[in-house]
């Protein structure tokens, strides 16, 4: 259990810093 809980941790740390990324592009293209 506690590999996946971290495997999906995980994920969730990616979407967020593709998120991040996306957000400070959107700024500069602004």
């Amino acid at each position: 259990m506690k590999t996946v809980q971290c495997g999906n941790y995980y994920k969730n740390l990616m979407r967020l810093e593709e998120l991040l990324e996306s957000s400070q592009i959107a700024k500069y293209n602004l």
